[in-house]
């Protein structure tokens, strides 16, 4: 779906091309989060990397590896040091004024494991409630974000 997309916005801007793939890339990413598939995920992440490189030298025919390098990739300082190589534009906010967006890495989604219920649980029964109350308030349990965090 990736490809599709690049290969429809063949003239489009780095920019509007960051803007229609984050969504993409951030739900899939977001839905198979529980499979426990890091090195998917930096598989697919080097897919879409390799798939924007050759959009961009199609874009630039003549210009050389390291000037598209520096025009569409940049480097993100993380908590660990940089996250280098990521593909960015610029788009318009309100104001007409230009802002920086990044493409988002789906590597960087955190793996959530599905841990199991206990078989004979029952949520409607009033002996499972504790129970129930003391694993949803344990964040690690939770298939949601607790209000107020993130």
């Amino acid at each position: 779906n990736i490809r599709e997309v690049v290969k429809a916005n063949k003239t489009a801007t780095a920019g509007h091309l960051v803007m229609l793939l984050n969504p993409k890339i951030k739900g899939w990413a977001m839905y198979h989060r529980h499979i426990c598939a890091k090195r998917t995920f930096i598989q697919v992440d080097y897919a879409i990397f390799a798939t924007l490189w050759q959009w961009a030298k199609r874009r630039h025919p003549d210009k050389g590896k390291r000037w598209i390098a520096r025009k569409y990739f940049t480097t993100v300082a993380g908590e660990f040091g940089g996250n280098h190589w990521m593909f960015f534009g610029e788009v318009k906010n309100g104001n007409d004024a230009p802002r920086p967006v990044v493409l988002f890495h789906a590597a960087r989604v955190r793996i959530r494991r599905h841990i199991k219920l206990r078989a004979e649980v029952n949520p409607y029964a009033p002996r499972w409630t504790k129970y129930l109350q003391r694993r949803h308030s344990h964040e690690d349990f939770r298939s949601t974000p607790a209000q107020g965090s993130r």
